[in-house]
């Protein structure tokens, strides 16, 4: 949050992006009051928690080519 104050100060920011999803929401402690106290937009990305929130994904499911990063996540581990 004081990094967002700061360089709001140098250059107005106008909106930040943060990864926001029911399983990964830090942001509700610094960076929303942030923003709203600058008058800075959010944007969230990951909001289906990078397709762990769609059902796509069972404990027995292998890992397709190319996902295997995306389920060593923290959000992905028991």
């Amino acid at each position: 949050a004081n990094t967002y104050a700061a360089a709001h100060a140098l250059t107005p920011i106008s909106a930040v992006q943060v990864e926001y999803s029911l399983i990964e929401h830090s942001a509700d402690r610094e960076i929303l009051p942030a923003a709203k106290a600058l008058g800075v937009s959010v944007l969230g990305w990951s909001s289906l928690a990078s397709g762990l929130l769609t059902g796509k994904y069972a404990k027995d499911t292998a890992a397709a080519p190319g996902e295997s990063k995306r389920l060593e996540k923290a959000a992905f581990v028991e």
